[in-house]
């Protein structure tokens, strides 16, 4: 009769244990499934803030990148500007001289 009621004992202690661990696994794949969806969640917020960065730098790479366009264009005409400015001058100069040479040479004659 020990023997059996032994037996029982350790047939109901197995059930509470059984219960226990299934108790304790739920619990577990609760927790673990909460945390994972709290990591997902966290990283979708990180990788959003992190795309929002590289879109505001890119806007702003792109935007400095036209301004240095539009100051290579200003340079670049008032480059042209002078040039002509040079041009012009310079061909006065030349008739200058062509008008020096010719009035010397008519001041020889006279």
């Amino acid at each position: 009769q020990n023997c059996a009621e032994y037996k029982k004992t350790i047939s109901e202690n197995c059930a509470e244990y059984q219960k226990a661990i299934a108790e304790n696994c739920a619990v577990h794949q609760k927790s673990t499934a909460s945390m994972t969806h709290k990591a997902e969640f966290e990283y979708a917020e990180h990788k959003k803030h992190i795309d929002d960065i590289k879109q505001t730098f890119e806007a702003e790479r792109i935007e400095f990148k036209n301004e240095i366009a539009g100051v290579k264009k200003i340079l670049n005409d008032k480059i042209y500007t002078y040039d002509s400015k040079i041009d012009s001058l310079t061909e006065e100069i030349r008739k200058g001289k062509n008008r020096m040479k010719s009035y010397t040479t008519t001041m020889r004659m006279l």
